[in-house]
């Protein structure tokens, strides 16, 4: 599963990479700053003292962000008893982006996901920022893509900043990258193809798996 995983993040590459390059080189679309594409300013979550007990609400970690999305898995949730309007201004909805704010791993650290479920009683960490965008204009699973691609990802690393090991990024580094805004019909396009190679890749994998089971039963067979 985790080389069907990279197979798939590779793909996105080419394909976000591949669309990019052919639109840039006859200039039919424009790079402007994220934050011309931003409803509100980014935001940095909230990280009160948490536990295991299962009193008030929950938060998750950030390897919840994986391959373009916020996981969230019941079994890594921690809780905090904090006050409503805490809760409120750093609650998830589904549709929020969210960026990894700072990590060890240079590879990491600005990766974004975007939430696909609604759970009520779940706040965001203070080590990740949301970044409201403006949907009108920007398809949020096209930002998401395209946030994650090579394009975005060498500005990011040439402006991560180090401290004690750990690389980070800020809200200013954020709103200053420059983002290929293509009509929304060619972010939909961009979209619809990767959706098709996930779903292809998803079923090859299941069928490489069954005829793994398969194999893996003859030998048990032929060895019994």
């Amino acid at each position: 599963m985790n080389d069907l995983n990279r197979s798939l993040s590779m793909l996105k590459s080419v394909i976000v990479g591949d669309s990019l390059h052919f639109r840039e080189s006859d200039n039919s679309f424009d790079l402007v700053p994220v934050k011309d594409l931003l409803a509100s300013g980014p935001r940095n979550g909230y990280s009160p003292k948490t536990t295991s007990n299962g009193k008030g609400y929950r938060t998750f970690p950030i390897s919840a962000i994986r391959d373009g999305k916020v996981k969230l898995d019941p079994s890594n949730f921690k809780y905090a008893e904090i006050t409503k309007s805490e809760f409120s201004a750093n609650k998830i909805s589904s549709g929020d982006i969210f960026v990894v704010r700072g990590n060890g791993n240079v590879n990491l650290v600005g990766s974004a996901g975007m939430v696909e479920t609604d759970l009520p009683d779940v706040f965001y960490p203070d080590i990740l920022i949301k970044i409201p965008i403006r949907r009108e204009i920007v398809d949020p699973e096209y930002f998401v893509a395209v946030w994650n691609s090579p394009f975005v990802r060498k500005q990011i690393l040439a402006m991560a900043q180090t401290t004690n090991g750990t690389y980070k990024i800020n809200k200013s580094i954020v709103e200053s990258i420059k983002f290929p805004l293509p009509p929304k019909i060619f972010q939909r396009k961009i979209t619809y193809a990767l959706s098709e190679s996930a779903q292809f890749l998803e079923e090859s994998g299941s069928k490489l798996q069954h005829l793994k089971n398969i194999n893996q039963k003859l030998v048990e067979k032929l060895i019994g």
